[in-house]
């Protein structure tokens, strides 16, 4: 007869097993280019980033020039998170997924059903929330850039009023604090050569895992 010991120490167990799973669910570091360092949330110090490897919540990331870090949001491989050159994110939380982009720029695809749920993305003078779609964000000491490329964005100024007001940023659009406008041909390019690496990628998963 199993003791109560037995049942206890086999639910603490369960427990643990599903925090790890939930912990590696997503912020999976896929490829790594160039300079880029990480600091996890427990150290001070900065250490050379190298894939494949699970980022935990409080951690931050940055890359030099020529720099870039891909990222893995979810187990299906179709949703993709890149910090490009001379950039720096913090990782905050996962459920619900939460970033802060300090400065430079990122690309982010979320795809898929379901999809990778609500991506909420700190900036220095605006929210901005995803849940499907692709969008590019750059952050200058002038102002911050959103570019949507896939669905529509929620965007939250933070440079206004006390009472913030949200707007949707639909595809093919360019928004800042100071305009906005159509993108057009010359915008897509830096976001095409990724967009297509990504799905590159996913293609040898789906290859390799349905052998």
């Amino acid at each position: 007869m199993k003791t109560p010991v037995f049942f206890g120490l086999m639910a603490i167990f369960f427990v643990l097993a599903s925090t790890a799973k939930a912990d590696i669910e997503y912020w999976k570091v896929v490829e790594v280019t160039g300079q880029a360092e990480m600091k996890p949330p427990t150290e001070s110090a900065w250490k050379d980033l190298s894939a494949p490897l699970y980022i935990k919540s409080g951690s931050l990331v940055r890359t030099g020039k020529d720099g870039s870090v891909d990222f893995c949001l979810n187990r299906q491989w179709d949703s993709f998170l890149r910090l490009n050159e001379n950039s720096e994110i913090t990782f905050l939380q996962k459920s619900p997924k939460e970033i802060r982009l300090k400065n430079g720029s990122l690309f982010a695809l979320l795809e898929g059903e379901p999809a990778v749920g609500s991506l909420g993305i700190f900036l220095p003078d605006m929210t901005v929330r995803m849940t499907l779609g692709g969008a590019a964000i750059f952050v200058s000491t002038e102002q911050t850039t959103l570019q949507v490329f896939g669905e529509s964005v929620e965007v939250t100024d933070l440079t206004g009023s006390a009472s913030d007001v949200s707007q949707n940023v639909a595809e093919g659009w360019e928004w800042s604090a100071s305009r906005t406008r159509r993108l057009d041909f010359s915008d897509y390019a830096q976001w095409q050569r990724w967009f297509r690496k990504s799905y590159e990628r996913k293609d040898k998963f789906l290859l390799k895992h349905t052998r």
